[in-house]
């Protein structure tokens, strides 16, 4: 017990109590209580209970997330390091990218040295990314990929050529709901458009055949999770 804790009685440390012969104690401790009135009698001193520090705590500066795809990330500091960790859920199928924060010397976990990295999710799988931000301090995120009970495949090509081998231009999906697909020329004009996940496009445009080249595609949906996505990408119409 630190010093400051001891009471002192009548000008007497306990210390030196003990080493008075049992009779003299009696004595100090009768004269004692004669002079202390009943409530002092009673009172019970709280005891101050000291802690030898506190530790000063800095939260990291806020990191909103870079995709619409992402839940809330959760961070924490450790020393000059920063941790940040993220859940991303996806259709199966779905091209999925991936952007750290603003910084360089990027390392990914598959071996990228880019910003962003992107991929086709084809089942659950977590990237690792590490990189100093723009304070100087070095950051580790983590991406974890979870599979949703839906599906769909966008492809990248198609060739009207009536050979009977893709000739028409059609998104595979499952699961999905209030899905809607849009395609625009280069310059803007709308080429096709359905609501009806099972139909696509014949490279037609009013009749006749859509000049070969590349095209923009716009689809919305709704995922399992209710959450509504859109997704912006290119196609090519092969000769």
């Amino acid at each position: 017990m630190n010093d400051k804790n001891k009471i002192s009685i009548s000008g007497i440390e306990p210390s030196q109590l003990t080493k008075l012969p049992s009779s003299q104690s009696q004595d100090i401790q009768s004269e004692t209580n004669q002079n202390l009135s009943s409530k002092e009698k009673t009172e019970v001193l709280p005891i101050q209970t000291e802690y030898p520090y506190q530790t000063e705590i800095t939260e990291p500066p806020e990191i909103e997330p870079e995709s619409t795809l992402s839940q809330q990330p959760s961070i924490a500091t450790v020393e000059s390091e920063i941790l940040n960790y993220q859940i991303i859920s996806v259709c199966k199928g779905e091209e999925v990218v991936l952007i750290a924060g603003d910084g360089q010397n990027y390392q990914w976990s598959n071996g990228i040295q880019n910003q962003n990295i992107t991929f086709q999710a084809v089942d659950n799988c977590i990237y690792h990314v590490a990189y100093t931000n723009t304070e100087g301090k070095r950051v580790k995120q983590t991406f974890d990929i979870h599979l949703l009970n839906c599906s769909i495949y966008i492809p990248k090509a198609f060739s009207p050529n009536n050979d009977g081998f893709n000739d028409i231009y059609k998104v595979e999906a499952e699961g999905l709901v209030d899905f809607e697909i849009k395609i625009f020329s280069q310059w803007g004009e709308l080429v096709f458009q359905s609501k009806d996940i099972h139909s696509g496009w014949d490279g037609r445009i009013h009749g006749s055949r859509a000049p070969s080249g590349v095209y923009i595609y716009q689809i919305r949906y709704t995922d399992p999770n209710s959450q509504k996505r859109a997704f912006f990408g290119t196609l090519t119409l092969l000769p």
